[in-house]
């Protein structure tokens, strides 16, 4: 409203109608909505050039903003043109020794980091870390930053004799400047154990974890994606170790969290958003699911089924079904975009520490989001069902004497680490049992062998795909053959497929027995 009012008054070349639309691209970009965004800033772009000229701080800000658009879509070939010519602005109006220009630095060194080129990303990162020095000093934070970014580049690069310092460097100042018990404080703590257990050194993860943690725990809460990080960060040290006991614990409160945190995350951000998001939780998902090839543990299977259900169902149906019901009637549209409003400011408020947070507002919100979820449950049909989530003990209640649930799941393997290679396995819970059984299955490798062809398949690549005495038969050895042997003799079997599987009819492939 403010950009249309400033087209009209000041014209659609004044500064103010460029900062309108420099203020509107990042909203849009913060939401995932690129395609909104990139016209924005480069309408900007022009406006500024042609008004203020390019020798301008105001040209430099934007030609950063742009290329860290770019940066963000992957767009790296657009992107580094535009962070030289930003960083060149900033040399020319305001010296080699500006902190402006070092953030200059630190945003072209994240591009190359980016793009592997890690020889032009360090020399960056010194040069920013020398300009910081003699500006800030040797004990401010953004010193310490600095420090942090460089440690994580060597990291990255394997050369952990050079990152272990700077990390040790950047821990001393942020808890001389900052205290104990802040949250930068944990990360320079978890970035630290992330490095001592790459380099073998198993003896010093383990308190650098716990301390983490806890300070996290203080500090942001339970419900915080740091607190999560914390949790899955110590259970796979504890898997990598094998200290069985202690990870299933954690992976089963890092899972809760988890999807806590994503419940709430459905409420306000878009579907791209929603997609970002999830990442992040797939690899908790991954890491839970090799501890359970390791261990066997039958816990650990329980809560990767109710995950496996919480991933599919909630998060890829749910979403679109609970906005598709609330914006079924005008009344219903304006309470549940009411909600996502109170929703996002209260996720602003979570973010920060505990001690940052205004309780007052929190409280406000939270009471209102509440009885706004409340009155939707009540007034908008299948909107309070919908978000119900449902547990592995509820499929089980649901089967009948000879029937079977599967859900096939795909992951990347981890051990200390994640390691190039994607597993599928299956969760099958059976009537009557006290848990889940997980059964590990193929490689994707394996799978892609038999799917990959050459162009657009033609009808003889399916025929032959599920004839028994072509490909069909390593179809039924890969996927149904270790399943078979777990089941009842005749079951009906519901299955949920996943990954690669989606491209198959599973119910074809051929059996032994001639039938499919």
């Amino acid at each position: 409203e403010a950009k249309d009012i400033f087209g009209k008054v000041r014209g659609k070349e004044h500064p103010d109608y460029a900062a309108c639309l420099n203020g509107l691209a990042p909203l849009y970009m913060a939401m995932g909505n690129y395609e909104k965004a990139e016209p924005l800033y480069l309408e900007a772009k022009a406006i500024r050039e042609k008004v203020q000229g390019k020798d301008h701080s105001d040209y430099a800000e934007i030609l950063n903003n742009l290329a860290s658009l770019y940066r963000t879509m992957g767009n790296y070939e657009k992107a580094e043109p535009l962070h030289l010519e930003a960083k060149a602005i900033k040399e020319k109006i305001l010296g080699k020794e500006h902190p402006s220009y070092a953030l200059s630095l630190n945003n072209l060194a994240i591009l190359y980091r980016a793009m592997g080129s890690y020889d032009k990303a360090e020399s960056l990162y010194l040069e920013a870390i020398s300009i910081k020095e003699k500006t800030q000093g040797k004990e401010h934070p953004g010193y310490a930053l600095s420090l942090n970014n460089l440690a994580i580049l060597y990291w990255t690069m394997g050369n952990y004799e050079k990152a272990e310092p700077l990390y040790l460097e950047a821990l001393a100042i942020r808890e001389k400047k900052l205290g104990a018990a802040h949250p930068e404080y944990a990360s320079s703590l978890n970035n630290l154990a992330l490095l001592y257990l790459d380099m073998g050194s198993f003896e010093k993860v383990e308190p650098l974890y716990l301390q983490a943690k806890a300070i996290r725990e203080k500090a942001l809460g339970v419900a915080h994606p740091d607190y999560a990080e914390s949790l899955n960060n110590l259970a796979l040290f504890y898997n990598a170790t094998g200290n069985y006991e202690k990870a299933e614990s954690l992976y089963e409160e890092c899972s809760q969290t988890n999807q806590l945190l994503l419940e709430k995350a459905i409420r306000h951000l878009s579907e791209r958003e929603l997609g970002n998001y999830l990442n992040k939780f797939s690899e908790s998902q991954d890491q839970a699911l090799s501890f359970v090839q390791l261990s066997a543990s039958k816990k650990g299977t329980a809560t990767c089924f109710d995950n496996a259900l919480f991933y599919k169902g909630f998060l890829l149906q749910t979403a679109g079904q609970i906005k598709r019901m609330a914006l079924s009637d005008p009344a219903s549209a304006e309470n549940f975009n009411l909600l996502r409003s109170y929703e996002r400011r209260l996720a602003a408020q979570y973010a920060q520490p505990i001690a940052d947070r205004d309780s007052i507002t929190v409280a406000d919100l939270e009471a209102k989001a509440n009885d706004l979820e409340k009155d939707l449950a009540r007034t908008v049909a299948g909107f309070g069902q919908a978000l119900r989530q449902v547990k592995w003990q509820a499929v089980q209640a649901a089967l009948r004497p000879g029937e079977a649930a599967v859900e096939f799941i795909n992951y990347r393997y981890y051990q200390k680490k994640q390691i190039d290679s994607t597993l599928y396995a299956a969760l099958l819970l059976l009537p009557g049992t006290d848990v889940p059984k997980f059964i590990p299955l193929f490689e994707e490798k394996q799978l892609n062998a038999l799917l990959k062809t050459e162009g657009r398949p033609q009808p003889a690549f399916y025929n032959e795909l599920y004839a028994a005495d072509k490909t069909g038969s390593q179809l039924y050895d890969l996927i149904w053959k270790p399943v078979v042997a777990a089941l009842p003799e005749g079951a009906t079997v519901y299955a949920s497929p996943s990954g690669l599987l989606h491209r198959l009819n599973l119910g074809a492939i051929p059996t032994p027995d001639g039938k499919t």
